[in-house]
């Protein structure tokens, strides 16, 4: 037995005797295990590939559950999980990357346009599982849309009449495909080439950096002015422990707002269909 699955075992059966939820511990080790037989779930035949990343910080004890998830997307030729400090949970069949501080959620993006050989990254919170292959439903957006769009299963609309356009805006999941201003980053898809733009853009104020899902929003709208793509979500994925949430700090919905308005300044406008 590998020496980081012994040390991984010890710390669950050690949280299990102070008095933790068993259910929760065996759930946890079911899905831990599981993953090192499950293959990614490749039965389409798709020429786009697509890397999934996830970001991890200090809800390790979520990602066997997201990994399992993401392994049933056929679309997914990769796996890479981005441990920020001090997130150190290896796990199975998976890219582990291992950082020494917290980059915060800027890494991704960062990340992706330092690797070749993807056409698309699927990036993931590390608080849902997706229950069923979703693959058709993303393809079927990007051959439709092409490498322009941003693309998630999450979205928010804007109230451009409020100085609070984000925090009094509507939050959105659809049934059927949609646009919407701002794709949120808890499950977004983007470009190799949309990867590029941002990597170039200077679009690099402090509300800007801490939300980069706004600032993707932001400059792909800019550069290309194509619509964001809302996918329809018929089946909700599971919410897991959202301990720790960025969404439920103090002043974070208030940093979103100012994230928009520096967007606003620099001549953007969301592209509205």
């Amino acid at each position: 037995m590998p020496v980081s699955l012994k040390n991984y075992l010890k710390k669950l059966i050690r949280k299990t005797k102070e008095n933790k939820s068993r259910l929760s511990f065996f759930l946890e080790y079911y899905y831990f295990i599981l993953l090192f037989f499950k293959k990614q779930n490749k039965k389409n035949n798709s020429n786009k590939k697509i890397a999934a990343i996830v970001l991890s910080w200090k809800r390790p004890k979520n990602l066997p559950f997201v990994i399992y998830g993401l392994k049933k997307q056929s679309c997914i030729d990769k796996i890479i999980i981005l441990h920020n400090h001090p997130s150190k949970r290896w796990i199975p069949r998976c890219k582990n990357i291992f950082f020494e501080e917290n980059h915060g959620c800027i890494i991704r993006h960062k990340y992706a346009a330092e690797i070749e050989g993807f056409d698309y990254f699927l990036f993931s919170d590390d608080d849902l599982m997706l229950k069923h292959d979703v693959s058709k439903v993303i393809l079927n957006a990007i051959n439709l849309y092409g490498e322009e769009s941003m693309y998630g299963f999450f979205g928010q609309k804007l109230n451009l009449k409020s100085t609070k356009p984000y925090s009094q805006g509507t939050p959105i999941n659809s049934i059927s495909r949609d646009f919407v201003d701002i794709i949120k980053g808890r499950l977004h898809i983007i470009s190799k080439e949309g990867i590029k733009e941002m990597t170039n853009s200077n679009l690099d104020t402090p509300a800007l950096l801490s939300e980069d899902d706004i600032r993707a929003n932001i400059i792909l709208q800019m550069k290309f002015n194509k619509a964001n793509i809302l996918l329809p979500l018929h089946k909700n994925p599971i919410d897991l422990q959202k301990k720790h949430a960025l969404e439920r700090r103090k002043n974070h919905l208030l940093l979103r707002d100012e994230a928009i308005l520096d967007g606003i300044k620099m001549g953007w406008s969301p592209i509205r269909p």
